[in-house]
């Protein structure tokens, strides 16, 4: 189920994957809610929470509403409602919206934004015109793809995965990307030392918000043992530690080198040797930390500052203009390194650079080890 919400000369239009050919299919059940308001049901002539009358039609305008932000669900009426599916927020008016406006937090049922377009364009890059010398403008879509991108480039620096992401091992084809899954990864290295010593594996994603299977197999690749009551897990740095689950009566129920002693090959180390499902990131936007969400935004500006600085002045260095004794000259920043904002560029690199350096292990751990 998807449901996509656009806003079209202040109104906003919904477009809601077919359900037509669902047996028992009845119509959509839609609501629509205000950023600081409840869940109101379409009744038929207007957002209410009197009473629910179904659409038949999978396009659907809503051209009841003021300035501000809205976020929509639907569910599928077959006779009983399926489970709903959450749109984005929309936007509707010139207002700003954003976490440096503090009217922002993240949609029902979604991630969110870890920052908005209008962050950007008003905090990040105040005062800076979003106009090109031919006149185009550099859209909201155009500054979520910088977004993203920075998003991207601080988890590979830090280390760290900030957008909620499910991971599969092995995925079978009954299961679809984006659907069932986000990523798929191979299985992970069974170690004889670490096994003997309680066992622990570091997960090659972190934080972890949930360990979802965890599983021994051999190296013919036949399961051996399911070892998700053993499983002990440190969130932030992704460690999995496991050891012999305490039964009943109070006696361990296996011990680890014993195993090892009735199963002659797991003495050698060898590939493949566990198989793990589990979720990382986040939750949503709005656990973020507030710093690493503030130096997300000056990657992103300094992005966009490249490419908006050459679209006003294009290779434009300087000029000077002489008559009759009057005389006029300008200079901008752009040199062979230098953008035309090439200021604002180098002070946000630096306090990039400043960040990193403090933070590279705050979101994990270092591996120390002998010889």
């Amino acid at each position: 189920m998807e449901i996509r919400a656009i806003s079209s000369n202040n109104d906003i239009i919904l477009t809601l994957e077919d359900a037509s050919g669902v047996a028992g299919f009845i119509g959509y059940r839609v609501e629509r809610k205000r950023e600081d308001g409840t869940w109101l049901t379409w009744d038929g002539a207007i957002f209410s929470n009197s009473g629910y009358s179904p659409i038949t039609s999978n396009r659907f305008t809503d051209y009841d509403v003021a300035d501000g932000i809205y976020q929509y669900r639907y569910a599928i009426d077959s006779g009983t409602l399926s489970n709903y599916a959450f749109s984005d927020w929309v936007k509707i008016g010139s207002g700003r919206v954003g976490w440096t406006f503090e009217n922002y937090s993240p949609p029902d049922g979604l991630f969110g934004e870890i920052l908005t377009a209008d962050d950007l364009r008003y905090t990040y890059l105040w005062g800076v015109d979003f106009r090109a010398s031919n006149g185009d403008i550099f859209s909201d879509a155009q500054v979520r793809t910088k977004i993203r991108s920075a998003v991207a480039e601080m988890e590979r620096a830090l280390k760290v995965t900030l957008l909620k992401t499910r991971i599969k091992c092995q995925p079978g084809p009954e299961l679809s990307l984006g659907r069932d899954y986000d990523e798929a990864e191979d299985p992970y290295t069974y170690r004889h030392d670490l096994w003997n010593r309680t066992g622990r594996i570091v997960l090659r994603r972190r934080p972890v918000l949930s360990l979802d299977r965890f599983e021994l197999f051999g190296i013919a690749d036949q399961k051996v043992l399911d070892l998700f009551s053993w499983a002990r897990l440190d969130h932030r740095k992704g460690v999995v530690s496991f050891y012999p689950k305490a039964g009943e009566n109070g006696q361990f129920r296996i011990a680890p080198a014993a195993m090892t002693m009735g199963l002659s090959w797991m003495n050698g180390d060898y590939p493949h040797g566990y198989k793990v499902d589990y979720t990382a990131g986040f939750e949503n936007a709005g656990l973020i930390p507030n710093d690493l969400r503030d130096v997300i935004g000056k990657v992103a500006a300094c992005k966009l500052l490249n490419i908006i600085g050459d679209g006003l002045i294009a290779g434009f260095s300087s000029s000077s203009l002489s008559m009759d004794g009057v005389s006029e000259s300008f200079s901008s920043t752009q040199s062979a390194t230098n953008a035309y904002f090439g200021a604002r560029i180098q002070v946000y690199l630096k306090d990039i650079e400043t960040y990193l350096k403090e933070n590279r292990s705050k979101f994990g751990y270092t591996v120390m080890g002998s010889i």
